[in-house]
């Protein structure tokens, strides 16, 4: 047995205990070995099989899957910038369709007081074209002068209409003059009569063949118009499927003549036919008011 304390060093040992460390020299060198076994990697150390954790999926769990994230910067100002374009565009299709409903509005009065404004009866006189008639109460209305170049009758200086719309009339009246190369009086002369009679039959079935009627001339008479002899043709128009009726006077003043002519669907046109002989009966030639 050594004479030296082995954790100490000192010599006073006496009955297996240092007199100085007061350790028991056996059972520290004892402790010492069990270490030294332990450290020296004899003996290795395995888990047990029931120890070992089962292993884990890669993904989020619940709690990080349903847990809230404030939104970062970009992605405000992105979700910001659609909702402002969605807005944008909402805002445009609203008063885009209150502008057309205004629009919509606007218009139909503006129509509502053209017609209302159109709208013409009693005496009539063109100062332009020196004449006059005098019109039905109610039933007929007059075309303002920027809507001639529009009309059927592209030589009309001056038109009314009857029943329906100025834009789809019912019935169109259209009044224009020209120049009458022959010089005759207040009566025909029976040597020329035959002649004027073929010239408007003539005239009126070439001017409606260039607006794309068929025309079949049904009567051609002598009639009084405007105190002078004047003529009136009646004929049948077909245009496609449509058909129409027109009834032309011809009216003579010195050198000038005066063309007025109805046309419409054949029922107007045959229910207004008094109507209008009333009124063509009243046609005279008007220089002054007075």
């Amino acid at each position: 047995m050594s004479s030296v304390c082995p954790k100490c060093g000192s010599s006073q040992i006496a009955n297996d205990q240092c007199g100085k460390c007061g350790i028991v020299i056996s059972k520290h060198r004892a402790d010492q070995s069990s270490s030294a076994i332990l450290t020296s990697g004899s003996i290795s150390f395995v888990a047990p099989a029931a120890s070992v954790a089962p292993a884990q999926s890669a993904g989020p769990s619940s709690a990080e899957a349903y847990s809230w994230k404030p939104l970062s910067i970009q992605e405000t100002s992105a979700a910001y910038l659609k909702a402002k374009k969605r807005s944008t565009l909402h805002r445009n299709i609203l008063m885009l369709i209150v502008a057309l409903a205004v629009s919509a509005i606007g218009y139909g009065t503006y129509r509502l007081l053209l017609l209302k404004a159109s709208r013409f009866s009693g005496y009539y006189w063109n100062s332009r074209l020196r004449f006059a008639l005098t019109f039905p109460e109610k039933g007929w209305s007059h075309y303002p002068k920027h809507q001639m170049g529009s009309l059927l009758f592209k030589e009309a200086e001056d038109a009314f209409y009857r029943g329906g719309s100025d834009q789809n009339p019912g019935i169109l009246m259209g009044i224009w003059t020209g120049s009458d190369r022959i010089k005759h009086s207040v009566t025909f002369d029976d040597s020329i009569l035959e002649q004027m009679l073929q010239d408007l039959k003539e005239e009126t079935t070439a001017r409606m063949d260039e607006l794309g009627f068929e025309t079949e001339i049904t009567g051609v008479e002598r009639a009084g118009i405007g105190g002078s002899d004047g003529l009136v043709l009646w004929a049948d128009l077909q245009k496609g499927d449509l058909l129409y009726e027109t009834i032309l006077y011809a009216a003579y003043d010195k050198h000038s003549t005066y063309t007025v002519q109805f046309i419409g669907k054949p029922d107007q046109v045959d229910q207004a036919a008094d109507e209008i002989e009333q009124m063509m009966s009243t046609f005279n030639f008007r220089r002054t008011l007075i």
